[in-house]
């Protein structure tokens, strides 16, 4: 995450997230990303809100 009121006027949003793709395990996730992708895991494929998977990270 860029912090706009630190950053100079060249700078430019980065990528956070791996890029997508096929066979990548959620290994190369950050623990975050990792705890989420369980949340989702685990709803299995119902999908869930915002408000759902926040109530799953606790």
């Amino acid at each position: 995450m860029v912090d706009d009121a630190a950053a100079p006027s060249t700078a430019r949003a980065r990528r956070v997230v791996a890029r997508r793709k096929d066979g990548v395990e959620v290994d190369i996730l950050g623990p975050d990303y990792r705890r989420i992708m369980a949340v989702l895991e685990k709803a299995g494929g119902d999908g869930l809100s915002a408000r759902q998977v926040a109530v799953g990270l606790g």
